[in-house]
Formats: C-alpha cells, structure tokens, sequence
C-alpha cells in the first residue's frame, strides 16, 4: 500500500474537485496564480522589514526581501515578457 502524497489534498482544495483524476496539466496555471497571491499576502514593505529586523527577526526580514523581491520580478516578467 502506497502513502497518498499529502499535497494532493492542498491541489484539491485549490483548484476545488474532488478527485485528483478531475486535476489536469490545465489547471497549472490556477495553482500558480494561487501560489502567487499567498506569496504576496507575506509581503511586507520596507518599513515593516526593518521593523522586524529592529525587532530582531533580521533573517526573517531578510528572507521576506529576498521573495519581495522575487514576487516583483515575476509580476513583472509576466507582464512584459
């Protein structure tokens, strides 16, 4: 007996079928879109980053940057490329 992968219940949830069978190469797109509105919802501004890092959270900080930063190059690769 094979263990069900437990992300399967996350991409059902996501893209909102029942069944794993219903999911197709499709529904990519829905699951990155997803991914990418969560990304977003931890952004934080610069003020907030340096709030953390005055807080003492400066590698938390520092990690938030670097997928602030990632997040805008996307946005803007989808945009213009």
């Amino acid at each position: 007996m094979s263990a069900i992968d437990p992300r399967v219940s996350i991409v059902l949830d996501v893209i909102q079928v029942e069944n794993i069978e219903d999911v197709s190469q499709s529904d990519f797109d829905r699951l990155e879109d997803n991914f990418l509105a969560q990304a977003n919802e931890v952004v934080l501004d610069d003020v907030q980053l340096e709030h953390l890092k005055a807080s003492g959270f400066a590698e938390l900080a520092t990690r938030l940057g670097e997928l602030k930063n990632a997040s805008l190059a996307y946005d803007w690769s989808r945009e213009n490329l």
